[in-house]
């Protein structure tokens, strides 16, 4: 029979590896596609539903189309809009990181850095990170 010591510690691993693979099962990445504009592939829905959901998506679909344009400022805006008023929906990560990216062009370094830091600070598992 095994040492308390022993149990623990298998029952400590036992509890990491279910930990990792529900989190990695549960997670989601967004794909944009100038076809399809923004969708959910993976393992969650967006932690949005119903209108807010839709309004969501429609906001980074519309910033996104804007920004193939060649817009830069409009795109901005809406994707910290989406990034503010949706903080816990698969859809706030990438909207700062666009913002950010975006500021970049427009040599709003200071901005840029807090829609980063954003990204870094709430969203730690995101591929952005």
């Amino acid at each position: 029979m095994p040492s308390p010591f022993v149990r623990a510690l298998r029952l400590v691993c036992l509890l990491s590896l279910l930990v990792n693979l529900l989190t990695t099962a549960a997670r989601a990445d967004l794909v944009w596609s100038p076809q399809t504009g923004w969708r959910i592939e993976g393992g969650v829905i967006s932690g949005l539903s119903g209108t807010e959901g839709r309004n969501a998506l429609e906001m980074m679909n519309k910033a996104r189309a804007a920004e193939e344009k060649g817009s830069v400022r409009g795109p901005m805006k809406t994707y910290e809009k989406v990034g503010k008023r949706y903080p816990n929906s698969v859809y706030a990560p990438e909207a700062y990181y666009r913002a950010a990216k975006l500021r970049l062009k427009r040599k709003q370094y200071f901005k840029a850095f807090e829609d980063f830091q954003n990204v870094v600070g709430r969203y730690p598992n995101t591929p952005r990170f």
